[in-house]
């Protein structure tokens, strides 16, 4: 097996997404109840993918603006959505979710099974609190500690005795805790009001779906094995069967974090980040409320 040199992103395939994976946003269309009122809000909706969320959200009267690393997810989203009626409400951009530089741009930040894409959690942090006004509202849900543990546990045995790294080749996804991610956004002036982890089963139909599931989300372990990736799924399932099989379905064991976390002002956030407490020091708590207000 000629080796590719290893890469860190996911090269998605934007079609196959829609056909086999829409369950994704599917199952994160009740998120959006958690945003509130949104005739004329202005919201970025964070890792949109093909835009169905951000087209929904739309629909009840924001303008919204999505952003993807992705240029595949751009072009479909713009593909389906942008010759709409909800096109003058309606716009997509190529963006790193990592180096977000808007300024008080929004309302609302939106972000729906996207986080654990993203393992600087510290920039996404800075940029949501730097595209948030004062008092605006971030709402996300991502995979949570525990997510697909034993689908990837089956793929990393199957690789592994295929003699492909498994470490390399998979995705480099962030699944923290929320006693992990938690602390992230109020350092960086996002005040956590509400949290929740828990468990989603995800079905995957047909006797295929570990290798659909396969096929979009880890497409850079599926280019590395080539021809032989088939007798590696054929591997992988016979492992992952017990747990994930369920007749009819293979039933991805999703882990979730939900959140609600609230932008702060800036003189806030820096006297809860503890700038305070250094005595004697008053010109370090101003350059904190300096930072925060960036």
């Amino acid at each position: 097996m000629q080796e590719l040199a290893p890469e860190t992103a996911n090269r998605w395939k934007a079609q196959a997404y829609d056909a086999n994976a829409a369950c994704v946003s599917a199952l994160g269309a009740g998120l959006i109840d958690l945003l509130g009122p949104l005739q004329g809000a202005e919201v970025l909706d964070l890792g949109c993918g093909t835009g169905d969320l951000a087209a929904q959200i739309a629909e009840r009267g924001a303008r919204v603006h999505g952003v993807d690393a992705s240029a595949a997810m751009i072009e479909q989203a713009q593909r389906k959505y942008g010759a709409d009626g909800r096109a003058n409400r309606l716009s997509f951009e190529q963006k790193d979710g990592q180096s977000l530089d808007f300024d008080a741009r929004f309302g609302h930040v939106f972000s729906n099974a996207a986080l654990h894409w993203m393992p600087d959690a510290d920039a996404v942090a800075r940029g949501v609190a730097r595209a948030l006004r004062p008092g605006g509202t971030f709402v996300a849900e991502f995979g949570g500690q525990g997510c697909v543990v034993a689908a990837r546990n089956a793929l990393d045995t199957a690789m592994t005795e295929a003699g492909v790294s498994a470490s390399q080749w998979l995705p480099n996804w962030y699944f923290p805790s929320i006693g992990e991610y938690a602390p992230v956004l109020e350092r960086h002036g996002l005040r956590v009001e509400s949290a929740w982890l828990f468990a989603r089963p995800t079905p995957f139909a047909g006797p295929r779906g570990l290798r659909n599931w396969t096929e979009i989300f880890a497409t850079r372990a599926v280019e590395q094995l080539g021809s032989e990736f088939e007798a590696v799924m054929a591997r992988a399932e016979e492992l992952a069967r017990p747990q994930l099989w369920d007749g009819e379905a293979w039933v991805l064991d999703y882990v979730r974090i939900r959140l609600i976390a609230r932008r702060a002002s800036p003189l806030i956030a820096a006297w809860e980040s503890g700038a305070q407490a250094r005595a004697g020091d008053p010109g370090e708590f101003v350059a904190q409320v300096a930072r925060l207000a960036r």
